[in-house]
């Protein structure tokens, strides 16, 4: 399904301007995401320094842009366009007449396994494009996607474009995706010394800061204490908010604020995993009044 129009207002986009911009779902980012580690988890020979992949939306803003000018061809300026990376590396697929089936579009590039050799380091047909998808410090990827009626150096119609970058790049010539030894994540790189599925992370393990609970609130006076808790492996940062307090800082339960005049406050909870950012969807948010 098209997520940012109805499918009968993707037809008529694309009799009329030949093109028609089909935004990637959460669910079809977290797919493509999920695909890319999968495929680096279980390489053959076992992969000693592998990272785990993230979703960047700097690198996925120029795929959707490059993506949408309906072009089968890799686009020469995207380290330009991704001032974040020194270099950016790029898998291009296109299918006509199987609808948005990113599976299948991924499985064309992660099936050129078989061309390679990694003990020989050589490639009997086309290998780019797998050893792009686990390139060891390949650690950020971001995809667009554009329905085309015609695309530049494609002979279907009514193709879907797929463009994925890779940052860093990968695929520097004579050397190998990734090492190889007796034990995955034994050469995890300093700033990412947990492993997680194969790969190297600078997160634990089962860390999850998605649900955070709130235990209790007393409230004494001009004093209250609010109690919570979230996976222990995880990190929190709180505001209260107030003309007094506005900025986020870093807590831990119980909090306790003291001072507070009479009136109703509502103190905002996030929390987040080792080397993981704050995110939004894991507030938590909790309203009391102080009565003096």
């Amino acid at each position: 399904m098209v997520s940012s129009v109805t499918a009968v207002e993707c037809l008529l986009l694309l009799i009329a301007v030949h093109q028609c911009v089909s935004q990637l779902t959460s669910q079809q980012k977290r797919l493509l995401l999920d695909l890319h580690n999968q495929a680096r988890s279980n390489v053959t020979p076992i992969a000693t320094n592998m990272e785990k992949m993230e979703w960047n939306d700097e690198l996925a803003a120029v795929a959707q842009a490059y993506s949408a000018l309906c072009i089968f061809d890799h686009n020469p300026n995207r380290a330009s366009q991704a001032p974040s990376f020194s270099s950016v590396g790029e898998n291009l697929a296109i299918s006509s007449g199987r609808g948005e089936d990113y599976q299948f579009l991924f499985t064309l590039w992660h099936n050129e396994h078989r061309n390679y050799d990694y003990n020989t380091g050589t490639c009997s047909g086309v290998c780019g494009h797998y050893t792009q998808v686990v390139w060891a410090r390949s650690n950020q990827l971001g995809c667009g996607v554009t329905l085309c009626t015609t695309v530049e150096g494609f002979s279907g119609t009514n193709a879907v474009n797929l463009v994925c970058n890779y940052g860093p790049a990968g695929n520097f010539i004579r050397r190998p995706p990734y090492l190889t030894g007796d034990l995955s994540c034994s050469n995890c790189p300093y700033d990412k010394q947990y492993c997680m599925n194969n790969l190297c992370s600078d997160v634990p393990a089962g860390c999850d800061a998605d649900s955070v609970t709130v235990d209790g609130v007393s409230v004494a006076g001009g004093t209250a204490s609010v109690e919570f808790s979230s996976d222990p492996n995880a990190k929190f940062r709180c505001k209260l908010n107030t003309r007094r307090y506005r900025r986020f800082r870093r807590c831990t339960s119980p909090l306790t604020y003291t001072g507070l005049s009479r009136g109703r406050y509502r103190v905002t909870i996030q929390a987040a995993c080792p080397g993981q950012r704050f995110q939004d969807g894991s507030s938590k948010r909790v309203r009391f009044s102080v009565r003096t």
